[in-house]
């Protein structure tokens, strides 16, 4: 059998044994670091073991094998941890061999392990270096063949290097270098996935929302800590394994969550069945705080939960809402009165048309004038004339208050309107008498009026045909104010828009 069909067991050993390793070692990647490398010692020295089992002949009488490989690979990789065993094993199984060259053996068994040691500090910082397989794979070649050299005389080197020794380590050197490229990109693998899963739990851990994963039974999995953060009344059971029906009835039971006793056990058994579909939640905390869950599936059937602490949010939505109402109703409501400005009379003339349009309902609209109102402010001055119209504006309120639809506004100085959509002529002509009498009943003092008191003139128009322009109704409306200023003010006229929208006059 020649020199390299010898040499395939060996090889294989090797090969055999950096794949187990490279199988084993997510195994015993959870625990400590110097049980790994005493594991990959023991790993090594088993392949040590088998190699010297196997050897090859290299002259009569003289066996070699691979175990440098191995030696320098546990000292690299292994650190002291790891080549102590190989050490050992390959020492005590060479002495239990005996034979030719043991004087020559211990000594380059112990610099394989020692060069590799050696080489395993100058990359310290950082052992997954493909640049330090340059170095390892030399000194393990050397030490396999060194005792070649020792052994016989010079004038054999030449002879020695062609047939045998220049082969052999060769082979060793490339074997180390595919073994230690093997180890190597395991090593950076790992490195690289250790360095994205902390990233990921810093990432997870810094959050400003809580997580929390479920698994397909409905027990929670995994949390960060600001999920503890958000609920820490009862973190002391959202922890691995606790059921989520079990927290969500501890955290009712201490006041955490709010949900009537009664319902509680069909709220959580919705929650939970939810559980693995998409779904979001929002739900008040007993300290006042409101939290948004947001969840969706995870590939395996559990659910990851995303909870959010969305109080300010909400506080100023709820702020933002109480300030656009506020600006809406600065901008439709007339500022001395509080009424409806001109533009909301608008909007509202137009939306009660059209309301009419679809269901064949009446539309009346009063437009009402505080009679001689100049000569009133040319008397007592404008500050007095403003809180007459105010003292006008609130009758009005106080007149149609009981009509929920009635639109009341100032339609211009001292003109006032008021429209009633869904009233008929006769309903519009008796609140507007109402409203003359209570104003009359105001006593505002006026030293020009007939009655020497502040009277109102009103004029008032029905419709019950959609009308696209707003306009029409107003301009009857205002034909029957001026009817009632030309009968002496202080009275109602009326002005009814037919179907064919003639006009008709009643006194």
């Amino acid at each position: 059998m020649n020199l390299w069909a010898q040499l395939l067991p060996n090889l294989a050993i090797v090969a055999i044994t950096t794949v187990i390793w490279a199988l084993a070692r997510k195994s015993v990647d959870r625990f400590s670091a110097r049980f790994q490398k005493a594991a990959f010692g023991l790993l090594m020295a088993a392949g040590v073991f088998a190699t010297m089992s196997f050897p090859f002949e290299f002259i009569p009488g003289v066996f070699l094998d691979s175990r440098y490989t191995l030696l320098a690979i546990a000292g690299y990789f292994g650190g002291p941890w790891g080549a102590a065993l190989p050490l050992v094993v390959s020492l005590v199984k060479r002495l239990s061999l005996g034979g030719q060259g043991i004087e020559t053996a211990i000594p380059i068994i112990l610099a394989a392990t020692l060069g590799g040691l050696g080489i395993r500090y100058l990359f310290r910082r950082d052992i997954a270096k493909f640049r330090a397989l340059l170095l390892l794979a030399p000194m393990a070649a050397l030490s396999g063949v060194a005792g070649f050299y020792y052994r016989f005389p010079m004038v054999m080197w030449a002879k020695i290097t062609s047939e045998t020794s220049g082969p052999l380590a060769l082979v060793i050197a490339l074997t180390t270098i595919l073994a230690g490229a093997a180890l190597i990109h395991e090593y950076r693998l790992e490195r690289d996935l250790n360095l994205a899963q902390r990233r990921l739990t810093d990432a997870v851990e810094n959050m400003a929302d809580g997580l929390a994963i479920y698994d397909k039974e409905g027990r929670l999995a995994f949390h960060n800590s600001r999920y503890h953060e958000i609920f820490p009344a009862t973190a002391d059971v959202r922890v691995h394994g606790t059921p989520l029906i079990s927290i969500l009835m501890t955290a009712w039971e201490r006041g955490e969550e709010a949900a009537p006793e009664e319902e509680r056990h069909a709220v959580a058994k919705r929650i939970v069945g939810d559980l693995g579909k998409p779904a979001d939640r929002l739900f008040r905390l007993g300290d006042g705080r409101w939290i948004s869950a947001r969840q969706r599936p995870t590939d395996d059937h559990g659910t990851a939960v995303l909870y959010c602490d969305v109080t300010t949010k909400i506080e100023h939505d709820a702020q933002l809402t109480v300030l656009n109402e506020q600006l809406s109703k600065l901008a439709t409501t007339d500022p001395l009165t509080g009424l409806a400005n001109r533009r909301l009379f608008e909007e509202q003339l137009k939306l009660a048309g059209e309301q009419a349009g679809r269901g064949n309902l009446q539309v009346s609209l009063l437009m009402i004038d505080v009679d001689f109102f100049k000569s009133f402010n040319d008397a007592y001055g404008h500050r007095a004339g403003d809180n007459c119209l105010r003292a006008i504006a609130q009758t009005v309120c106080d007149v149609f208050s009981s009509m929920p639809n009635a639109t009341t506004a100032r339609y211009g100085g001292e003109e006032l309107a008021v429209i009633l959509p869904g009233v008929g002529a006769g309903q519009a002509m008796a609140m507007a008498t109402l409203l003359i009498a209570n104003v009359r009943s105001l006593g505002v003092l006026h030293p020009v009026a007939p009655d020497a008191i502040v009277t109102v003139s009103v004029g008032v128009a029905t419709s019950t045909a959609d009308f696209d322009l707003e306009a029409e109704l107003v301009q009857q409306a205002d034909h029957a104010l001026y009817e009632a200023k030309a009968s002496g003010r202080n009275c109602v006229r009326q002005y009814a828009l037919s179907n064919l929208g003639g006009m008709n006059a009643n006194g």
